[in-house]
């Protein structure tokens, strides 16, 4: 076996790792956690110069290696001071050097294909795994566990968590909506499957984040692939039908925060996204009780900021958190340090500054923009195979940044398996 297919199998197995075991895969560790030593390995065997000259020919550098110089540069003198803690709170700049990685994988067409080999199985396998959800306390009661510094001693269960349930469920029923079967039955099958995981989502998950994910695709079904938006589409007003049964007969369907179902209900429940709060259930009461506390987080990170040119333009740093709350913890002493304002924009501005976001935003654009070019280019070849396999990768990309809003989803290195997509996706000489 080569270096390369070793490579190969590394990014591979971190993207399944991070995939199936979320949060858990985050933990385990020999030493180091895995994930990053697969990335250490992963760099420490690319020619990284002529990977970077490749990656040039397709994209604008510029924006990258700003963020890489100076987001680890900062992380590596804040380290003086803060020891681990500033790579911890850097995980975002880290993690995005499997951007380099990724585009070495993706000069092999080979590796293409055995990735998306890889997926179809991934989403068979995640399918299994999401039946446990109902039951994650016993799994998670039963399965090894992890003792985590960062949350006080408590034990993370290995299995049983389903930090990134939603955008899975809503990932595979992406892909069996926008990916055309010639057999009718199986196409029916497909978007019945389909139906039931967003009305899994919808009706039993019950996260406001959904809102945003699902118009995330939408707007990218629009954009990318205008014919398909009518069979994306018809799932709207099957939900409604759906909402409308399960209110006119009373029928209790144990969500999340509630077990009422009715189109008021999700009123509130979109109300709540700004802190509103008119509806009588408990869950929709405490969900927006959360939107002012995080806006004071926000606001401080600005003020403070504000207040300091020299932080304006550089950022606060990695190390100290962003924001001053501790989570209660009944389980132990003390409580848990919110070290991130759950707002990824506004983290990188706290961590970063200006430079900081400003080449995190440019990079995000060229990135897009390429995808596009890719798009594009398959359009020209009539190849809905390769354009159905972009927009799959993409609307994981879209179900991460849009959930970016109100939670800390690229602060951690949970990020790797969205630059790692992106990635691939943004592969642009591979096309040619």
């Amino acid at each position: 076996m080569s270096v390369a297919e070793i490579r190969a199998r590394i990014l591979l197995c971190v993207l399944a790792g991070y995939i199936m075991l979320n949060y858990s895969f985050m933990q385990l560790r020999v030493g180091i956690p895995l994930a990053d030593m697969g990335l250490v390995l992963c760099l420490a065997t690319i020619n990284i110069p002529v990977v970077l000259k490749r990656m040039g020919c397709a994209i604008n550098l510029t924006p990258f290696l700003i963020w890489w110089c100076f987001g680890i540069g900062r992380a590596i003198v804040d380290g003086i001071e803060y020891g681990i803690w500033a790579f911890r709170d850097a995980a975002q700049v880290i993690e995005s050097l499997w951007l380099i990685v990724a585009f070495a994988f993706a000069q092999s067409a080979d590796n293409l294909e055995k990735l998306f080999r890889w997926l179809k199985w991934l989403f068979i396998a995640y399918c299994v795994y999401a039946l446990g959800s109902p039951f994650q306390d016993e799994i998670a009661a039963i399965s090894p566990s992890i003792p985590l510094a960062a949350t006080g001693g408590l034990p993370v269960p290995v299995i049983g968590v389903y930090a990134n349930l939603t955008s899975m469920l809503l990932w595979i029923a992406f892909c069996l909506t926008i990916t055309v079967h010639k057999n009718q039955r199986f196409r029916i099958a497909r978007s019945v499957i389909a139906c039931l995981m967003i009305g899994a989502v919808v009706l039993v998950l019950q996260s406001r984040t959904n809102y945003f994910q699902l118009a995330a695709l939408t707007c990218m079904v629009a954009f990318f692939r205008p014919k398909s938006l009518g069979r994306f589409g018809i799932l709207i007003p099957i939900m409604f039908i759906v909402v409308g049964t399960i209110s006119a007969f009373n029928i209790k369907i144990p969500g999340r925060l509630t077990e009422n179902i009715s189109f008021s209900f999700f009123i509130h429940h979109f109300e709540a996204i700004g802190g509103l709060s008119e509806g009588d259930e408990q869950g929709l009461a405490s969900a927006a009780s959360g939107v002012p506390l995080r806006t004071d987080w926000w606001k401080t990170i600005i003020a403070v900021e504000a207040a300091d040119p020299v932080a304006l333009i550089t950022g606060l740093g990695y190390g100290r958190p962003l924001t001053n709350y501790v989570a209660g913890n009944d389980n132990g002493p003390g409580g848990v340090r919110v070290r991130e304002p759950h707002n990824s924009f506004l983290s990188v501005l706290g961590r970063l500054g200006i430079v900081g976001v400003v080449s995190w935003i440019w990079l995000h654009i060229e990135l897009f923009k390429l995808c596009h070019r890719v798009v594009a280019y398959y359009h020209r070849l009539h190849d809905q195979e390769w354009i159905n396999r972009l927009l799959i990768m993409l609307a994981y990309v879209a179900l991460t940044l849009s959930s970016t809003i109100g939670e800390d989803a690229l602060e951690n290195p949970l990020i790797s398996s969205h630059i790692i997509v992106f990635g691939v996706s943004s592969c642009d000489w591979v096309s040619k």
